[in-house]
């Protein structure tokens, strides 16, 4: 930017990127589950799932800032889907804790 070298504030911003775009796609499973009450396993797994099919699967590919998971290693594609289901399911049970009428 204009010869300033700020290769010291990308990470620091992605990280705030990252969870600033967690925090939003949580909001979204909030008004979801509040308005359609799903079961919370099943639909927080499928929500982690969607949410990476949107994001690492098509999403950051088009922006160029990482590759496409059919030209990841398959091993890395695996861990990248568990991880987000993993996150629909803390996100759901964080719902659950959270919400007064899921009792």
């Amino acid at each position: 930017m204009f010869g300033r070298d700020t290769s010291r504030y990308l990470r620091p911003a992605g990280m705030a990127t990252h969870l600033t775009y967690g925090s939003l796609w949580g909001t979204l499973y909030g008004l979801l589950q509040a308005r359609y009450r799903r079961q919370p396993a099943y639909f927080g797994a499928a929500y982690g799932l969607a949410v990476w099919l949107v994001g690492p699967a098509v999403l950051v590919p088009t922006m160029k800032l990482m590759r496409p998971p059919w030209d990841e290693p398959p091993v890395r594609t695996s861990m990248m889907v568990a991880g987000h289901i993993v996150y629909g399911l803390a996100v759901a049970a964080a719902f659950e804790v959270l919400e007064p009428e899921a009792a």
